[in-house]
């Protein structure tokens, strides 16, 4: 009885052991717009987007775009070691992505990765990004006229209290595409003991 016991205990503990704890996801599988899943979007001047079982983002001439939720606040001190992930493929017309980077709210400043990913494919492919909140890691973001500025002043201390994904088509120049799908936080911490309501979606 006592042996039994013992071995149910373990097998309970070990199932919620994960290499990767996903603190949030977001697959975008409605169409519309954004807002449908709990998203903003912030549009420049002539682009828009919206979603067809992924998001996506059109730029026509040079221009910053933002699609983020401020639904959910990620605990920094107690995740302290997150990677942000999403896939990313170019529109099979553009046949190129603009720039596209994360972009985090903390101390009610936006910032933007200076880390930026692109694409020239039309099949989806993950980004990760490694968050650090060393201010040689960001830009600031203007988020009213949705331009990357300079360098962040300081150290990004404090929760993040939105986060999205940024795209620019100044590499490009012109009209171009991004397709994002299956957004995803996690706390990267292998073998580490999952909070079961770390992440909820409501």
């Amino acid at each position: 009885m006592i042996k039994n016991f013992v071995i149910i205990i373990l097998l309970s503990s070990a199932a919620f052991v994960y290499a990767d704890d996903s603190l949030y996801t977001e697959t975008f599988d409605n169409n519309g717009d954004v807002n449908l899943v709990g998203w903003v979007g912030v549009y420049s001047s002539g682009s828009k987007g919206g979603l067809s079982n992924f998001a996506w983002v059109w730029h026509s001439g040079t221009c910053g775009n933002l699609i983020y939720t401020n639904a959910y606040t990620v605990d920094t001190k107690v995740y302290s070691n997150l990677m942000f992930r999403f896939d990313l493929r170019a529109h099979s017309f553009y046949l190129r992505t603009p720039d596209c980077s994360i972009a985090v709210r903390v101390n009610g400043v936006w910032y933007v990765s200076k880390t930026v990913f692109t694409s020239v494919s039309t099949s989806f492919a993950t980004e990760n990004y490694a968050y650090h909140p060393d201010k040689g890691q960001w830009d600031l973001l203007d988020i009213e006229t949705l331009t990357r500025g300079s360098t962040a002043p300081s150290v990004l201390a404090g929760d993040i209290t939105a986060f999205g994904l940024y795209s620019n088509s100044s590499n490009v120049g012109g009209s171009c595409t991004a397709e994002y799908d299956n957004f995803q936080i996690v706390n990267n911490t292998a073998g580490h003991t999952r909070d079961p309501h770390a992440g909820d979606k409501k």
